[in-house]
């Protein structure tokens, strides 16, 4: 991933509301987000809305967050029966293992991808 928000980007999908970014990398549609929090005991609550050009019904649509005591994504919730152009939310929330999905500084980093079939 090598295209940052714009100042624009930021603010553009900062409210739930019909204004989109684009995402669009190759063989795939990915965008990360990252949260700083001040320990790594809250719950973690995360929403994601949005719509594809490509149908999640054809190529499903996931969330994940990095898990840093695995060094892997883990998937925390999906949309693969959604049609072409419809907003759609992904939502996930961590209530165990807390201390799993922060790093040391307390960066917390989901993803959200599809890939393009």
């Amino acid at each position: 991933m090598t295209t940052l928000f714009s100042l624009q980007d930021y603010s553009d999908v900062a409210l739930d509301d019909t204004t989109r970014v684009d995402i669009i990398s190759g063989n795939y549609g990915i965008v990360q987000f990252k949260n700083k929090n001040t320990n790594n005991t809250d719950e973690i609550h995360f929403v994601w809305n949005g719509q594809s050009d490509l149908a999640p019904s054809k190529s499903a649509v996931v969330l994940e967050i990095f898990n840093h005591n695995t060094d892997v994504w883990d998937n925390i919730d999906s949309d693969n029966a959604t049609l072409v152009n419809t907003d759609f939310d992904l939502v996930g929330d961590i209530t165990e293992n807390l201390s799993n999905y922060y790093n040391d500084g307390y960066w917390t980093c989901c993803r959200v991808y599809q890939l393009k079939t």
